[in-house]
């Protein structure tokens, strides 16, 4: 590696490697962050909705990975999780391939859920559960409401 780096890149065994870069870090130091990630979200084609996942029920560091790295991807604006420690979980990381370093994460215990979805609610977030019923609606065909908090579990 090192002064070779050109080199190692063209190599095959470098093929499958993913990276994750950062396009401003170089550009404007006093770019605020919150208008890059925006202008990050847009450019990556994802909308900047106000999509709150809450897996607060969730407690399989496998399962939440994968659920970190999806929220990642659609541009959720927030994971909430029943405890920040399972981000430490070495199987939490292998899923989320870093997107905990993206994507914000807010710790709510269980017996703390009632209280965050009714303080969500009084600030306009429209509290959907998923859940497969007989009346349940297609989550493909939902249309979204521009303030919406996914609860799973």
């Amino acid at each position: 590696m090192g002064s070779h780096s050109a080199e190692a890149d063209s190599q095959p065994e470098w093929t499958d490697v993913q990276k994750k870069i950062i396009p401003w870090k170089n550009s404007t130091p006093s770019l605020d962050l919150e208008t890059a990630f925006q202008d990050r979200a847009a450019k990556l084609g994802k909308s900047n909705s106000r999509l709150i996942v809450v897996a607060s029920l969730i407690d399989k560091p496998t399962n939440l990975g994968g659920l970190c790295r999806t929220s990642e991807i659609f541009g959720a604006s927030a994971l909430v999780v029943g405890s920040l420690h399972y981000i430490q979980d070495k199987q939490f990381q292998h899923l989320s391939v870093s997107a905990e370093q993206w994507l914000p994460l807010v710790e709510v215990k269980p017996s703390q859920l009632v209280d965050y979805l009714q303080q969500k609610k009084t600030e306009g977030y429209t509290i959907i559960g998923v859940e497969q019923t007989a009346k349940s609606f297609d989550l493909t065909e939902y249309c979204f409401p521009e303030k919406s908090l996914l609860l799973l579990g």
